[in-house]
This record gives structure tokens, sequence and C-alpha cells, in this order.
């Protein structure tokens, strides 16, 4: 009695494990191997899922997750960066965005120390999150926080003069 029992219930994981997409089948992998702290391993499935099916419903999630590994599990930030970006441009209405371009400007600062790159990806902040004012202040403060590392001391004042005035409300 228990071997039939068994069969009819490996027939339907058989079946519901076949009902996924290779996306889904893709991104649950990448998400085992990163639990499994497998993290090459993990990075190249989410790629293999943005590069195979850059449709799915989880693409978005996959290249942000694969950004993170490079940025924070295998110090590439060079790579990273061009994973954020490659989000920010494909996904436009991914609900990542906004932290991949906070993600972009902080690897812009630190690791390029370019306060010019950072100046720009904040503009590129605030026009597409307008709406969202704490978040174009955190943006501002991180390009006067990059013009003041690179010694350009005037400019750090001149833009933390300009996120006061446009962001009075902002206490943070």
């Amino acid at each position: 009695m228990r071997w039939p029992a068994l069969a009819v219930i490996g027939a339907i994981v058989l079946l519901v494990a076949g009902c996924s997409s290779k996306g889904e089948r893709l991104y649950n992998r990448a998400e085992a191997f990163f639990a499994q702290e497998q993290m090459q391993l993990a990075a190249e499935e989410y790629e293999r899922l943005v590069e195979e099916h850059p449709r799915h419903q989880l693409a978005d999630d996959a290249l942000y997750k694969v950004a993170y590994i490079y940025a924070e599990e295998m110090d590439k930030p060079s790579v990273a960066l061009v994973r954020y970006r490659m989000l920010a441009d494909r996904y436009p209405q991914s609900s990542y965005v906004d932290d991949a371009l906070l993600r972009i400007m902080d690897i812009q600062r630190t690791t390029l120390r370019n306060p010019v790159a950072v100046q720009e990806t904040c503009d590129e902040l605030c026009r597409r999150f307008p709406e969202r004012k704490q978040l174009c202040a955190q943006g501002m403060l991180m390009v006067a926080s990059t013009f003041f590392d690179a010694e350009q001391y005037e400019q750090a004042a001149r833009t933390c003069q300009e996120l006061i005035e446009r962001y009075p409300d902002e206490k943070r």
C-alpha cells in the first residue's frame, strides 16, 4: 500500500516541478546556491536567467541580486556597477531601480572617486523619482560627500547649500 501512495506523490511532485518555467527553475537554483553561500554558482545562475529569459518576471530581481553578489560578496565593484546600470536601463519600472542608482553612486564615490559621475547619477535619480524628496536629498548628500572627499570643498559647499534650499523639510 505504501509504494503506490509514494509513486502517486512522486508523480505529483514531478508534475508540479514540471509546471514551473525554466526561468523559475534557474532562479530557484540560484537562490539555493546563494543560501549555501556558493556565490559564484549563484551569480552564474542569476546571470543565466537574465540572459536567457530577459522578460521573465524575476529577471530584474535576479539582476539586482547578481549585482549585489559582485559588489558585496565577490569584491568586484566594477562588475556590480555594470549590472546595476543594466537593471536601471533594462527594467525602468522595477522596484529595485532606486536602490540600484544609489548603489551605482556609492561605487562611483568609493571605488571610482568620481564626483562628476556621482552628480550625473544623482540627477538621473531625481529625474526618475521627483516625488521622493528624501531619496533625492540622500543622493545630493552623497554628491556633496564625494566632492568633499575629492577635496573640492567649494563644490561640496554649493551642493550642501542647494540641498538645504531644495529640501528644507528633510531633517535627515
